[in-house]
């Protein structure tokens, strides 16, 4: 079949990075949707094709330029939906997210995301989408706004509803541009001395392994709503956020499982949602990568109290977003970049350049209802065997529960040490809120 390419734009510089991530094997993010009610494979797949014709980014390919530089291109007419149903069997969600994790995309046809359906086995089980992504396409948001239409667009065809005309957005320019472009960045920033050289702790690994034989793993679990309450009134009590708690449990939960020295300095890198910063602003309905990261560092020395690392991780994130904003444009060569990303794949650290990523969606705006269908679980992950990070905390809120998912990679981590990383986690949260 002909096809003619319509429209394409640069990628920006995280973009971009993203794409070579993937080249050397990561950079893909999955959402896993767990839905209460009836739909049928004939529903899911009419409903995804309109997402796919509403959003440029879900019918792209990346194209790569003479002087090494990538550019997203939409062609017509669009690449099939990339959709799959899968018998309901005894293999579990969590088995096929990871297998979703490991399957790399094919950039130069597209698209860069896909589908996994699986009908419930039984009328009182859940209907589960398992959402793979490229993540130069998308950021956290996207993917949770893309299941909000999903559940509108399925809904107003099960209740033979007038179903909302999805119009087709356009395709915006990199985030980096829109940022740059922004009166709230300052064009100016004022010099400051660089700071002392600080010794960060080795990175601690239960195991090596060359990165074909590395394994990107998540484990999944949510705080109720009684246990999210308390941590949002003792958050507030103590002058800090949840995302300053969440991060201070992982914190103290590594310095007691993995982490035999004390004291230990550790990197961390937090999430930004950039949309509000762009000009003109980002709607949430807009499909893209809008999200920059904050680098900040935590030291412990095995007795930090529990709300002053979080309060000390609040002042952190909030002082180095001011500092590191807006994103980078500088120029992007995939030729001068591509051997120093090799290095460190390969490198001692095992491809791991922060300790720690906290990605925190915060509460969710979903309906509060989708009547006949219910939305019962939602859960975010990525991969990172290859080049990454050591730990990732995915969090978001929704309807008053959080859900959480931790990623890791065997056998760098073991999943003995995740699981009692995990207990400790949970045990942080519960001891801080056992105070009020």
């Amino acid at each position: 079949m002909t096809t003619n390419q319509v429209a394409s734009r640069p990628l920006g510089f995280i973009e971009s990075m993203f794409q070579v991530n993937h080249e050397l094997g990561a950079a893909i993010v999955v959402q896993v949707a767990r839905i209460q009610g009836s739909l049928s494979s004939e529903l899911v797949t009419e409903v995804f094709k309109a997402l796919q014709q509403r959003h440029p980014l879900l019918q792209a390919r990346v194209g790569e330029s003479e002087n090494g530089s990538y550019e997203f291109c939409i062609d017509n007419p669009s690449p099939a939906l990339p959709l799959q149903i899968v018998e309901p069997s005894t293999e579990d969600w969590q088995a096929l997210a990871e297998a979703q994790m490991h399957a790399p995309f094919d950039f130069s046809t597209g698209p860069l995301w896909r589908v996994v359906f699986v009908p419930p086995q039984r009328e009182d089980d859940l209907n589960t989408l398992v959402m793979a992504f490229h993540h130069s396409i998308c950021d956290g948001l996207s993917i949770t706004n893309l299941v909000h239409e999903f559940l509108i667009q399925s809904q107003q065809k099960l209740t033979n509803l007038k179903t909302e005309v999805l119009e087709p957005l356009p395709l915006l320019p990199a985030m980096e541009t829109l940022c740059q472009n922004s009166p709230k960045a300052d064009p100016s920033p004022s010099a400051s001395p660089p700071p002392e050289p600080i010794k960060l702790t080795p990175f601690h690994f239960d195991g090596t392994a060359n990165p074909g034989d590395r394994r990107s793993r998540s484990l999944y679990g949510v705080l109720g709503s009684d246990t999210l309450t308390q941590l949002k009134q003792a958050s507030k009590e103590h002058k800090t956020t949840i995302h300053g708690a969440l991060c201070a449990a992982v914190l103290r939960a590594l310095d007691k499982t993995v982490f035999e020295e004390k004291p230990i300095t550790l990197t961390c890198l937090t999430g930004m949602n950039v949309r509000s910063k762009c000009d003109p602003a980002v709607s949430p309905a807009q499909f893209g990568c809008f999200v920059s990261g904050v680098s900040t560092l935590s030291s412990l020395d095995g007795n930090t109290p529990f709300w002053e690392l979080a309060r000390q991780c609040k002042q952190d994130i909030e002082q180095a977003a001011i500092a590191q904003f807006p994103p980078s444009e500088q120029p992007f060569n995939k030729a001068e970049i591509l051997p120093g990303m090799n290095h460190i794949i390969h490198g001692e650290n095992m491809g791991r350049f922060a300790m720690v990523n906290f990605s925190n969606l915060g509460r969710l705006n979903f309906l509060p209802t989708y009547d006949p269908l219910t939305l019962q679980e939602l859960f975010f992950t990525g991969c990172q065997h290859s080049l990454g990070f050591y730990l990732s905390l995915h969090a978001q809120t929704l309807y008053g529960q959080l859900y959480y998912s931790f990623a890791y990679v065997v056998p760098l981590m073991s999943d003995d040490t995740a699981a009692s990383f995990e207990s400790c986690f949970i045990k942080e949260l519960q001891d801080g809120c056992s105070h009020l």
